[in-house]
């Protein structure tokens, strides 16, 4: 009854709809130590994941189509799915052996090639974040980093939607909504994630790890290595915020803070490097840091 009041999948194509579907199901679901996916053991929010899908069953039962199948998981599987091993475990549950138990760490999961040039000299790959709307990344990675969309529906006391940037009150007919997108200048960004996983082994694609394993030195040698090498930029790091676009309201939090929902389930950290406005055309750059090998290790599959 809840979500009959407040019917707000109802614009959605069934196509858009469909892909709602996914990406709830891909932030429910995981890839086990036993090579079988299975719930989420520590999702983000589980009350919040099992809102969206009992939200999602309502809206698929007053459409009269039911909730779709569980995907295949065999060569045709969305992409977004963590894909089974079993019988054989996740090639990176001999990996997580080596590791210590518990600690704070960050995971930087790529390709070996990458990661022990990065290990061994002493660098790490900042990107432009307009780099990640490449059509040719894959779905993990690709993203619009500069901008968000928020599908905004107007308050149900005042009929009404205030601009948090300035200020500016809207009013807007019963039953409508719009697109608001904010959006922000190029920044550098090196990304990784806050928590060990079988699945981004398999998502990104990755045959290695670098762990991090003194956070709070590696930020602080990253902001001093910023100062060297990037004089001008700011420097900034924090856990990303998932948002839901169909529910979440603007609030002003920075673009660079925040992403879509739909990948909750990579948990990434990431540090940034903002110019002054008016900056040049951004480029890779690698980020002299001689000291990380004191506090990092490679891990290979």
């Amino acid at each position: 009854m809840q979500y009959r009041a407040d019917r707000y999948m109802a614009h959605l194509s069934p196509a858009e709809l469909r892909q709602r579907f996914l990406d709830v199901l891909s932030n429910t679901v995981e890839l086990l130590d036993t090579g079988q996916l299975g719930l989420a053991q520590a999702p983000a929010d589980p009350a919040f994941w099992m809102s969206r899908f009992t939200h999602l069953h309502e809206e698929f039962t007053l459409r009269q189509t039911g909730l779709p199948a569980f995907p295949s998981l065999g060569p045709d599987a969305p992409k977004c799915l963590p894909r089974p091993t079993h019988p054989d475990p996740p090639p990176s549950v001999a990996i997580w052996r080596t590791l210590p138990a518990r600690g704070d760490a960050l995971f930087k999961y790529g390709q070996h090639q990458n990661l022990k040039k990065v290990f061994t000299e002493g660098t790490i790959r900042l990107n432009p974040a307009s780099s990640y709307e490449d059509p040719s990344l894959n779905p993990a990675v690709r993203d619009a980093e500069l901008t968000f969309t928020y599908q905004v529906r107007p308050s149900p006391l005042t009929g009404s939607f205030t601009d948090p940037l300035n200020g500016t009150t809207l009013l807007i007919p019963p039953g409508q909504g719009f697109k608001y997108t904010v959006s922000t200048d190029d920044y550098l960004v090196f990304c990784c994630a806050a928590a060990r996983s079988n699945r981004l082994y398999q998502a990104f694609p990755a045959d290695a790890c670098l762990v991090l394993t003194d956070p709070s030195r590696f930020l602080r040698e990253a902001g001093e290595a910023g100062q060297g090498d990037l004089p001008g930029y700011s420097f900034g790091y924090a856990g990303v915020r998932y948002v839901d676009p169909l529910i979440a309201t603007p609030d002003g939090r920075p673009v660079h803070a925040i992403k879509h929902f739909r990948f909750a389930y990579q948990k990434e950290f990431r540090c940034i490097w903002q110019p002054k406005p008016g900056a040049s055309r951004l480029e890779p750059l690698d980020l002299r840091m001689p000291h990380l090998r004191e506090y990092s290790m490679l891990v290979v599959l």
